[in-house]
Order: C-alpha cells, then structure tokens, then sequence
C-alpha cells in the first residue's frame, strides 16, 4: 500500500493507497480521481473529524489520549477503526485505551527498517519511506477497509445448544480448533464429536486465554461454559 502527501508522486501501478480526508494535506478526492479501482483507506489527522477509516497519531495531529473518543465516535458511525502511530509511540496509544476501559481498535504502525513484517497486535506497517511516498504492508484481511469475507465457519448455534452428551460433526470441529489454539485439557482422543468433560476443560481454557490475550478481564461467569458468541466467533471453527 502507498500513501504520500502528493498523489502524483504514488506509482500509476498503485493497487491500494491512503490518503487524508482533512487537514493541509487533504487528498482523498484526488487520490480516488488518479486510482478509481484502487482499494482507498481514508486518514483523518484531526480527532474532531468524524470521517475516515484511520486516526494519524503523531506529533501535530491526533495525540494518544484523543484516539478512543475518536475510535467511539467511528464506531457509533457504524466503522470498524484504525488507529496510526509509530512503533514507539504504540504503548502509549494502547495504554489510553485501556485506561478508559474502551476496546482497542486496529493498529497500523509505522517503523521504517525496511522489513515488510506486520508486528504481532498490528493490522498494518508502514516500513518504508521514500522522497515521494511511503509504503506499508497489510494483513490479507483489513476489517474496516476491505470487504466482509464470506463466512467460512461455523455460526454460533446458541448457548443451549451445548448440552453434555450432544453428537456433532460441529463438536469435532470445535475439538481441533481448540487443540490447534493451545487449549487441549482433553484426556481421551476418543468420540470426539460428542460434547464432554474434556469440551468443557478446554473450552474456558480458550475463554480465559481469549479475555486474557484481549484485555477483556472477564471473571466468574464469563469464563464458564457455554461457549459464547464472542469467543465462538473468534475460535473460528470451519464449516462442517
């Protein structure tokens, strides 16, 4: 992906770009005018601005402390946010979140070492920059960018659906996802599509590892079986 202050300076084969939807450098509509078929992530620089996919933090635009009301703001628009910074300034965008109990949104961070690796907890990396532009790596998938991809796993069938004893096709799916994330307390390998004691270990082992590994802080109940839609929907159990 590219992005750069002149939009004449992006190379004509540019099949993703960025630009500003704000400030002195506002782009968006030339940007789309030279790359019509070009997938277009929108930047705001300012904070108060209730328009784009991602929020520039750095020095004389947004700070790390105005980026969750920005990012609630967004998401009450009905977007899926980005936040920008660099890779130094990332803890502290991330600590502003947290103190303010809001949910961290994506990150795209910027570290120019010339190494095209997405760090772990980001979406994107900008890790090159030029004279003319910069350029960034992205995940195959940018919520909020591109489109939803068809689904490919399993809906959440409902809380009641899991009862001890249910015979599924769904159960062994469930069974090989969790074992694939690190969640294996099963003590047989046998029946493995019929709802256990060992489904129940290793599933709120996977809910405590997904509160734990997303700052959900979930206590008590939230931890327990049944299986929820939240972390149902992130153990991604494959269409049987």
């Amino acid at each position: 992906m590219y992005d750069a202050v002149t939009v004449s300076r992006v190379p004509s084969t540019a099949t993703m770009v960025a630009a500003y939807v704000d400030g002195h450098y506002a782009n968006v509509a030339a940007m789309r005018d030279r790359f019509p078929n070009a997938r277009l992530v929108t930047i705001a620089v300012f904070a108060s601005t209730n328009a784009g996919t991602v929020l520039d933090v750095e020095t004389g635009d947004a700070t790390p402390t105005q980026a969750p009301g920005w990012v609630v703001k967004r998401r009450k628009a009905g977007v899926d946010p980005t936040v920008y910074c660099s890779e130094s300034l990332w803890p502290s965008v991330r600590q502003a979140f947290r103190s303010l109990n809001v949910p961290e949104p994506h990150y795209w961070i910027a570290h120019y070492d010339s190494v095209p690796l997405i760090p772990e907890g980001a979406i994107a990396k900008q890790y090159k920059n030029t004279p003319g532009y910069d350029i960034s790596v992205v995940a195959d998938y940018w919520p909020g960018v591109d489109p939803r991809p068809v689904a490919h796993y399993e809906t959440y069938p409902g809380e009641h659906w899991f009862t001890m004893g249910r015979r599924s096709p769904i159960v062994a799916a469930m069974h090989a996802r969790l074992v694939a994330v690190g969640c294996n307390y099963y003590k047989s390998q046998a029946n493995k599509n019929v709802i256990g004691s060992g489904d129940v270990d290793s599933y709120e082992a996977w809910q405590r590892k997904y509160s734990r590994d997303n700052h959900k802080n979930w206590s008590g109940d939230a931890l327990k079986w049944p299986p929820g839609k939240e972390t149902w929907d992130a153990l991604h159990v494959p269409n049987v």
